[in-house]
């Protein structure tokens, strides 16, 4: 009886006509249900909504879905589910896929363009699991490299919605992200940039959703690769999710190999590439261990900011020191050593200054202001000691003190003024570690 049954029903899903006598719920589900679904779902403003939001948890350019989107997505899922993978394919697959897909050359409306963002996610992460990975892998590809060439009505402003749709898929189906990571795979070598880009950006998703060792044997090795491509405007935009590696792991070995790389690609003396490193170690300094920072990224922005000093290129000089800048005032709230402050923070701050005169008035009352603080802090905490240590003198270890340092300097009639600052360093805590002396940056000045 059972096998008689689900033979009349694959004989009725592969028909391409069907009595609605023999199954009226059947045909009404597909000829009216579904159809409906489809039409509410790309109506809606659910998911356009979410470009006008700013989204957190992802990089830069990305958008946050809301819940609502999150729980029809998931109710999408069960529904195709529920009606299996032959019903899917014969009817809900065609319904979506007549407005998300078109042949090239065809002009898209922007109601449709309209719809396309709003049954993206449902298609992608709700419909494709019932599916099956072929499909996710064949429409994945598709429509990132559409959107990255701008072809088949798609656009690259697109792009913040496919990327969070690829991360709302990462977390809705974790055994997606192996099919992920083999399709970018494919693509590092793509002949286009604007795609090999992209899948940097996809790429950069990924780290924040896989394993440390899924980044280790998949995503470090692709970046690698991009990072030396022969296009620069790719290795430039391969510098921020190596920094974002740096951020997530902690394993040793996968941080040297992060090092080496940057390495690599500070010996490129191309502007734009050290720019995107100089930004991007801004990014890493608050969010890595005192230890990489201080043997890893300091030395080395010392050693870009002397370089900067020796520039004849006013226009490069300038941008260089303005992101110089920033990427020391990132430090703002970070634990740091005395130790720290005199071998990088200081004498960076003042090879900063060297380029100070091409820099607006505001950056060098902070700078000035950063390089006062820094040496008051010492000297004050210098004394403290010492007067501490005379106070104890059964006591060699400076794990026995606690010490508090607070100095403010800088300090404006308005702080609402651009041009002036208010800046303190405070020493927070003493630890038992070589160079025991800690302070933590507070520099409130702004641009």
């Amino acid at each position: 009886f059972y096998d008689s049954l689900i033979q009349q029903s694959i004989e009725f899903l592969n028909s391409n006509e069907f009595d609605n006598k023999q199954w009226s719920n059947a045909s009404w589900f597909a000829k009216e249900f579904w159809p409906s679904i489809v039409k509410i779902l790309a109506t809606n403003s659910l998911v356009v909504g979410a470009i006008a939001r700013p989204g957190t948890r992802v990089t830069q350019g990305s958008v946050s879905f809301s819940l609502a989107v999150q729980l029809l997505v998931s109710a999408i899922d069960k529904l195709c589910s529920a009606c299996g993978q032959l019903f899917c394919e014969k009817f809900v697959k065609n319904l979506f896929l007549t407005v998300l897909e078109s042949e090239p050359g065809v002009i898209i409306t922007n109601e449709i363009k309209q719809q396309r963002i709003q049954l993206l996610p449902y298609y992608l992460v709700g419909v494709t699991r019932t599916l099956g990975d072929t499909e996710l892998t064949r429409f994945l590809k598709s429509t990132l490299i559409n959107i990255a060439e701008e072809t088949c009505g798609w656009s690259q402003n697109q792009q913040s919605i496919l990327k969070e749709t690829v991360n709302l898929l990462c977390n809705f189906s974790p055994s997606s992200k192996e099919i992920i990571l083999n399709l970018l795979w494919d693509l590092i070598v793509h002949n286009t940039i604007q795609v090999r880009i992209y899948v940097l950006q996809l790429f950069n998703i990924l780290i924040n959703v896989v394993s440390t060792n899924e980044i280790a044997a998949r995503v470090l090795p692709a970046l690698i690769t991009l990072s030396n491509d022969m296009d620069k405007i790719v290795r430039i935009h391969a510098v921020q999710p190596l920094g974002n590696v740096a951020i997530s792991v902690v394993d040793e070995t996968i941080l040297e190999k992060v090092v080496a790389q940057f390495d690599i690609i500070l010996e490129d003396t191309n502007h734009g590439l050290t720019q995107e490193v100089v930004r991007t170690f801004g990014q890493m300094m608050p969010n890595i261990k005192n230890k990489f920072r201080d043997t890893f990224i300091l030395p080395r922005l010392i050693k870009i900011t002397e370089q900067n000093n020796k520039k004849t290129n006013v226009h490069q000089r300038t941008e260089i020191a303005r992101a110089s800048f920033e990427t020391f005032r990132s430090l703002n709230g970070c634990v740091i050593t005395q130790d720290t402050i005199v071998r990088f923070i200081i004498p960076g701050l003042k090879l900063l200054m060297n380029d100070a005169e091409y820099l607006e008035t505001n950056y060098k009352v902070l700078i000035s202001s950063m390089i006062r603080d820094m040496e008051t802090a010492i000297g004050q905490h210098s004394t403290i000691n010492s007067s501490n240590s005379n106070q104890n003198t059964t006591s060699n270890s400076l794990s026995n003190n606690s010490n508090s340092v607070n100095n403010a300097n800088s300090t404006s009639n308005n702080t609402n003024n651009p041009s002036t600052s208010q800046s303190s360093i405070s020493s927070n805590s003493t630890t038992n570690n070589l160079n025991q002396d800690i302070f933590k940056s507070d520099w409130l000045g702004g641009i």
